[in-house]
């Protein structure tokens, strides 16, 4: 099977690969990072080329892989060929569900972060809509400390 712990740059990520490895410990395990550029829409707006909208991309990316290697590795899974750290472009539930879709995931992981006000009872929009629209289980796992930072 194939297990997604979807990893954005908020705290907690290490407890997503924890849940992973407590499921479904002979999975496939596709740590999924979706990255968005920074301010890509006012980026083309001022003129900023094509080309270089796809360097910052690509730089982004390289930093963002790295992130996630760095993740797998403190968890203790560097020799695990079953980790597989993947960034995907785009809008975070687009690029989730597309990734599930086109890799029959079994299960998506995603982080939850500790309420810190009435408003934060509530799931965030990502998490939301992935549940939502998912063709598979997808289960949230409340996150702590640890970050990674692309």
């Amino acid at each position: 099977g194939r297990v997604v712990p979807a990893v954005d740059a908020a705290r907690g990520s290490d407890r997503l690969l924890d849940a992973a490895v407590r499921i479904a410990p002979e999975a496939e395990v596709q740590v999924v990072h979706a990255l968005e550029i920074p301010f890509e829409g006012r980026l083309r707006l001022v003129g900023v080329s094509d080309d270089d909208i796809e360097g910052y991309r690509r730089q982004y990316g390289v930093r963002a892989l790295t992130a996630l290697q760095r993740l797998i590795e403190a968890h203790g899974a560097r020799s695990a060929p079953r980790f597989v750290a993947l960034v995907k472009n785009g809008n975070p539930i687009e690029a989730l569900l597309a990734h599930e879709r086109d890799e029959r995931s079994d299960l998506i992981i995603m982080g939850k972060r500790a309420p810190r006000g009435i408003a934060d009872l509530v799931l965030g929009s990502v998490t939301r809509h992935v549940l939502a629209d998912a063709g598979c289980d997808v289960l949230v796992v409340a996150c702590g400390i640890a970050a990674v930072n692309v």
